[in-house]
């Protein structure tokens, strides 16, 4: 059975094409376009990882990783941070939030899938 991805991403494009490269690598994939059905999703889905971006309206990428941790069924869900704010990304991982995983846009297939076998791994 393949590994589920879950992506939260308010970028439509974005999204679609880390969709692509991840189902291209045989990953079971879905997808939300905001951070409150980001978390209906994944209660239901069950992923194995999460690519989640840091700037969303409504709740945040900090804000959902929040909601992650206090659960009983996700809190150990590894998350990984996308976001083009690298100065965030950093921050967010020290102070704000339970994700121990980056990845800076814009960034590579490679490097999508390095993070996410990383992720995948812990």
């Amino acid at each position: 059975m393949s590994k589920k991805i879950l992506i939260i991403d308010d970028e439509d494009n974005l999204r679609f094409l880390e969709r692509k490269f991840l189902e291209m690598a045989g990953y079971d994939v879905q997808e939300a376009a905001d951070g409150d059905a980001g978390l209906k999703m994944a209660k239901a889905y069950q992923p194995d990882v999460v690519l989640l971006d840091v700037i969303m309206p409504k709740k945040d990428g900090y804000q959902v990783a929040q909601e992650f941790a206090k659960d009983e069924k996700l809190s150990k869900t590894p998350i990984i941070l996308v976001t083009g704010t690298s100065q965030v990304v950093g921050e967010g991982i020290k102070l704000k939030t339970p994700a121990k995983f980056k990845l800076a846009k814009p960034f590579s297939k490679e490097q999508l899938f390095e993070v996410v076998e990383k992720a995948l791994k812990s």
